[in-house]
């Protein structure tokens, strides 16, 4: 036990020579940020934190204990204000950004709008970008109506079954999700919402969600990705659900650009830029790129729809103004559309209920880093050492008591000026990023806020809804970077009728 304990001390007091020559730790306290020695000393613990699928937790607690910034591991910072918002992710004034951590992004072998270099990133946003215009989502109009319209007659269905009313929330409102996303970047949607099952490329997806914490794990240790390696090796089921995951995406972006569309699709916008020729994208490049998209366009519009959902069954005074906000302002569901549902004042708690439920559950609670660069840089008046991975921590920042009043509550009411409680008038709700800011922030805005918007709408309209039991602990997840949600079952109820639905 002694030869232990000594082998211990010595380890950790070579771990604390090492540090001392760390760039942060030759600057001042104010640059280096504070955290327990252990944290500035290893990178295990941050990583075993990502593994567990705890990771948000625990870095909130550092943030909680030692402030707005924190060593997270020896060569990492995380940072919970708005100014660390602007000065991370925001362009610099020579028109130059920090650089994506590429030990965070692993670069594969085709240039994608998630690893791109800025200026490769330029290049493809331009090209992209078109497709989530907001002309773009006025002609896609339709084709999302059929996806909404069909989600209401499924669970009208389900109401009238032998499953009573009786709805996994989270499963429907990724079948939607998916099958919208699909639809728009393949051609054709999943199919999910129809059969009421998950497509076999949805159910690889889920299953690879509880992978990115061991991936994440064995970027930072090679010998695990070895071992990663080698049970892939050992059970061949695994690369070949891989394979045919791929092989399906690359199918389908073929058969499109085969075939064509008169559609307004993502694909028509992507090909039918006709100038800058020797900078379009190549096949291997737009097949890379709705990769992306058909995940960060789906599972995080669903993630916000069962967050919302959650927190307005769990308040049912929120649920009844919901519902009434949304039944009175539309008389028919046939009243609602894009624009009706966006028009400036036409649903404002329900779009307080979204901004709530975008700060309490944001669907990446975790640090999407970045790098300084040769010279440092200024975060949050900090001078950052070169080469330091930094980053805004959601999770911590949405709930961290600096930036808002009774930050772990639901209250819609603090993004209505006129009913926010006085306290919540110090709330610094710049602090609140979650599609990001700057040139990199998310093209997909426009489309998820619709999508969000216009479900929750129909879905308040049309039925009553009870939270089951079994799903009173829902929001209580582990995240690997993406949530691990469970299922969200839900009663619903056709909707009651009222006096004004008589008396029309």
């Amino acid at each position: 036990m002694t030869t232990i304990t000594l082998m211990l001390a010595m380890l950790f007091t070579l771990a604390c020579s090492v540090n001392s020559t760390h760039p942060m730790t030759r600057s001042t306290s104010k640059t280096r940020g504070n955290s327990p020695r252990l944290r500035s000393a290893f990178t295990f613990p941050q990583a075993f934190s990502n593994l567990k699928g705890t990771g948000h937790l625990d870095t909130k607690a550092l943030h909680d204990r030692y402030g707005s910034v924190v060593r997270i591991s020896p060569n990492a910072l995380s940072f919970n204000t708005a100014q660390a918002w602007k000065d991370i992710y925001g362009l610099k004034k020579d028109r130059t950004e920090l650089a994506k951590d590429p030990n965070y992004y692993i670069k594969g072998p085709t240039v994608q709008i998630l690893t791109a270099d800025q200026e490769e990133h330029a290049r493809i946003r331009k090209h992209l970008a078109p497709a989530f215009s907001d002309t773009a989502l006025m002609e896609q109009e339709s084709l999302l109506n059929q996806h909404f319209e069909l989600l209401i007659a499924k669970l009208k269905q389900q109401v009238d079954g032998s499953s009573q009313g009786r709805v996994d929330l989270m499963a429907q409102y990724n079948f939607v999700t998916f099958d919208i996303i699909s639809d728009l970047a393949l051609g054709k949607p999943f199919g999910a919402l129809e059969s009421g099952r998950y497509h076999p490329w949805m159910r690889n997806f889920f299953e690879a969600i509880k992978f990115l914490g061991f991936i994440r794990f064995a970027s930072i240790y090679p010998l695990a990705g070895l071992l990663f390696q080698v049970t892939q090796r050992l059970m061949p089921s695994l690369s070949a659900k891989r394979r045919a995951h791929l092989d399906f995406t690359e199918k389908k972006v073929q058969e499109r650009l085969k075939n064509g569309t008169n559609r307004k699709d993502f694909l028509q916008y992507i090909t039918e830029r006709k100038y800058d020729t020797e900078k379009q994208l190549n096949e291997e490049e737009i097949l890379g790129n709705l990769r992306v998209i058909l995940t960060a366009g789906s599972e995080t519009t669903a993630t916000h729809l069962c967050g919302a959902t959650w927190f307005l069954l769990t308040h049912p005074t929120a649920l009844s103004r919901a519902q009434a906000e949304v039944r009175n302002t539309f008389k028919m569901p046939e009243d609602m559309n894009l624009r009706s549902l966006s028009k400036p004042g036409a649903l404002p708690f329900l779009n307080a209920v979204i901004q709530e439920t975008l700060r309490l559950y944001p669907s990446i609670p975790s640090t999407l880093p970045r790098v300084t660069g040769p010279q440092g840089s200024i975060i949050d008046g900090r001078y950052i050492p070169a080469n330091i991975s930094v980053g805004v921590h959601p999770w911590s920042t949405y709930r961290s008591s600096s930036n808002f009043t009774a930050a772990d509550d639901f209250l819609p009411e603090r993004w209505l000026p006129a009913e926010a409680p006085i306290a919540c008038s110090r709330d610094k709700k710049d602090s609140l990023k979650p599609f990001s800011l700057g040139p990199r922030n998310c093209l997909g805005k426009s489309l998820a806020y619709a999508e969000i918007r216009s479900i929750l709408a129909r879905v308040l309209w049309n039925f009553e809804l009870q939270l089951e039991s079994e799903s009173e602990e829902w929001f209580f997840q582990k995240e690997f970077v993406l949530w691990d949600k469970a299922s969200l079952w839900v009663k619903l109820r056709h909707r009651r009728p009222t006096l004004a639905d008589d008396v029309t």
